[in-house]
């Protein structure tokens, strides 16, 4: 009789490690992260492709996007001034400006501009600016840089970011914008105690 109680004592053992075995991987599994509904999605840092600016309105029609190229261009029909906007995470600090250009034009340079509008009041900062200057001209693309963001710090929802530009001609062109950034998260140790 105990023998065949240690049959049964062991089988049910054996049943319940297997099923530990095939339960628990499931249970450990982690949950989907859930996917960012923002644009420009990812960490540092933000890249905003020039596909992602759009004409300010005044005259829509003197900006291109060439398909084949990546690249926005003027189009000799007016200033050509495009904006985008600029998702930045929080809490975040930026510190760099970069901007991928083309500028073939020894009259005539282009701003890329970085601002933030205050939300609640309207009032509207400059942050950082990278530009060519009108004597420039180059047949490569260059890299235009400002390493220094004023208000660097990201401020939702006070603040809203963007990007604006003025591209007045066929030899200029713009590929893209990157704002590189650090964030800030503080994790609090897990304290285990014993009590009696």
């Amino acid at each position: 009789m105990t023998q065949q109680r240690y049959r049964a004592w062991a089988a049910s053992l054996l049943v319940a490690v297997l099923l530990m075995i095939v339960v628990m991987p499931a249970a450990v599994a982690e949950a989907p992260v859930p996917a960012d509904v923002r644009a420009f999605g990812g960490g540092s840092p933000l890249v905003v492709p020039a596909a992602a600016f759009s004409s300010d309105g005044f005259d829509p029609a003197s900006t291109f996007f060439y398909f084949l190229g990546g690249y926005m261009r003027g189009a000799a029909t007016g200033p050509g001034c495009v904006q985008a906007p600029v998702y930045l995470p929080q809490p975040a600090k930026m510190a760099d400006l970069y901007a991928s250009v083309y500028d073939n034009d020894p009259a005539a340079g282009m701003a890329v501009t970085l601002w933030r509008v205050n939300n609640f009041t309207g009032t509207t900062d400059v942050l950082a600016q990278a530009a060519t200057t009108g004597a420039f001209a180059s047949t490569a693309i260059v890299v235009l840089v400002d390493y220094t963001i004023d208000f660097p710090n990201v401020s939702y929802p006070t603040s809203a970011y963007y990007l604006t530009t003025c591209i007045p001609n066929a030899n200029l062109r713009l590929y893209s914008v990157r704002i590189y950034y650090e964030t800030y998260e503080a994790f609090l140790p897990l304290v285990l105690r014993n009590f009696p």
